[in-house]
């Protein structure tokens, strides 16, 4: 992601460069540092490309729709913050009104971060309460475990995502009691999402061993399939006795 600071910076070097450029008679490609222009160049390229990111980024946010289907209180002062990863737009796939979340969070405190730092954006289907991910029709496993000892596994895309709102609400309520604590350091913004949401079934999932944590709790998810399909996925040996004696040398 790039954040509000970094093109705020940018952009005061290209006007400089403009003007100074303007009243030199100059090319103002010739008064801007290259590596400045070169990073406006990804940037602009960048923010015109159709993404899903940037589906999120035009979609509706603070839609009443998303309160209804969260089960939240739409006049609490932290469902603005809580909230803010989903949006109301339209899937291109289905042409449908669906609730479109990004992961990670753009953070709105510490920084101002844009859509291009977006790595996954699920569209749910709240009655149905169904997940696809946009532009990645593969079952895979959406958001990240917070760790590599601890991790929970939903399966429940309702579950998974009143989780994550519980959580930004959680952190919404610390982060206001420490701004008039001066001996208090405030919390870094994260992301706060509370595990991952298997988007698929457990079969068709491309599980890696290698990244899930030591001790996964299951939220909807049946453990003993779960940990039938890590053990495929790991192709761990398996010893056997020789079904035929072995023959003696001549």
């Amino acid at each position: 992601m790039t954040t509000e600071t970094e093109r705020s910076a940018a952009t005061a070097e290209l006007a400089r460069a403009k003007l100074t450029a303007c009243l030199a008679g100059t090319d103002w490609k010739e008064e801007i540092d290259p590596a400045t222009l070169q990073w406006l160049a990804w940037l602009w390229q960048a923010e015109a490309r159709d993404t899903p990111a940037k589906r999120w980024a035009n979609a509706n946010p603070r839609h009443p729709t998303v309160c209804k289907f969260l089960r939240l209180d739409p006049t609490d002062p932290y469902v603005p913050y809580a909230t803010h990863p989903f949006r109301v737009g339209q899937d291109p796939d289905t042409g449908k009104a669906r609730i479109l979340v990004a992961w990670p969070c753009p953070r709105l405190i510490d920084e101002q971060d844009d859509h291009l730092g977006i790595q996954q954006v699920l569209s749910w289907a709240p009655v149905a309460n169904t997940v696809e991910i946009l532009g990645d029709p593969e079952p895979q496993l959406a958001g990240a475990f917070p760790s590599y000892e601890e991790g929970t596994l939903f399966a429940d895309p309702f579950a998974f995502f009143r989780a994550w709102v519980e959580a930004r609400a959680m952190w919404a309520v610390d982060w206001l009691a420490s701004k008039d604590q001066a001996w208090r350091s405030r919390p870094a913004e994260t992301d706060l999402v509370p595990g991952c949401l298997m988007v698929g079934s457990i079969e068709r999932i491309r599980w890696a061993p290698s990244d899930l944590p030591a001790n996964l709790t299951c939220v909807g998810v049946d453990p003993r399939a779960l940990n039938k399909a890590i053990v495929k996925a790991a192709r761990l040996p398996f010893a056997t006795n020789s079904r035929s004696p072995l023959r003696r040398a001549a």
